[in-house]
């Protein structure tokens, strides 16, 4: 019998720590879950030391660092030039963190050798209390993390195209998951990681103690996806002509 796999991946990008939260399916039925967390380190060339983050169960830490053997000071023209200075940083920074966030979904794509993946992630970025020139350099650069991703996801779905098989990228905005996910879309960190462990059991799968909320949001994104993949599905295996709405409690019931 073939087998039939995906992937739902949902990326909740960030420069400092971008969660990942990646659900496998064959056949159509669950058959393994994994977190995921990229993480910025700045310590390594000021101290010399190796930073190794705190360990949380059953999420794999991968760290980025900026790299040495080219400064953001050998680019520049006038070394005073902290504008350029700072958008080079930024470049940077983009550039190492989507390797690092791209190896690690590029090693379960290797592995698991799906015929279909379905990518979320975030169709706008915002940071609270978005003001001046810092705010919008950080918003620059996060714009440049996701076009890597993007990039990629293209890329991919050219060669995935040429063998028959299914590449999928969705992007809705924060208030639309936040209201999927908690029924609110204005939820804070705080409800969100409620509902990610009274509602979806969280704590099952992860450690649940100190910084989560961007396991937790990925995790969110892949639901929402999820979601759209068993609508699709529904239509197409019992009734293509008739608009399906599934209830969260009846899309997640023997599915986690």
């Amino acid at each position: 019998m073939q087998q039939h796999r995906n992937l739902i991946i949902g990326l909740d990008l960030s420069h400092n720590s971008t969660g990942i939260c990646i659900f496998r399916r064959e056949n159509q039925q669950p058959v393994g879950i994994s977190f995921h967390r990229v993480i910025f380190d700045a310590e390594k060339s000021k101290t010399g030391k190796i930073y190794a983050p705190k360990e949380q169960r059953n999420i794999e830490h991968k760290i980025y660092r900026m790299p040495v053997n080219l400064s953001t000071k050998d680019l520049m023209f006038d070394n005073e030039d902290y504008t350029t200075e700072s958008q080079l940083d930024i470049t940077r920074k983009s550039k190492m963190s989507q390797k690092v966030i791209l190896s690690v979904v590029g090693d379960v794509i290797k592995e698991f050798k799906p015929d279909a993946i379905y990518f979320a992630i975030e169709n706008y970025i915002m940071p609270t209390g978005f003001a001046g020139k810092a705010a919008l350099q950080n918003v620059s650069g996060l714009i440049m993390l996701q076009s890597f991703i993007r990039d990629f996801i293209i890329n991919l779905s050219v060669e995935y195209q040429k063998v028959g098989k299914v590449i999928k990228l969705i992007t809705p905005t924060p208030p639309t998951v936040k209201k999927f996910f908690t029924q609110n879309g204005s939820a804070d960190k705080e409800l969100m990681k409620r509902v990610f462990i009274d509602k979806y059991e969280g704590d099952k799968y992860i450690g649940v103690e100190g910084k989560i909320d961007d396991i937790i949001d990925s995790f969110a994104l892949m639901c929402y996806c999820y979601k759209l993949v068993l609508q699709s599905e529904y239509k197409k295996t019992i009734n293509k002509h008739k608009d399906i709405e599934i209830e969260d409690d009846e899309l997640f019931a023997n599915h986690f």
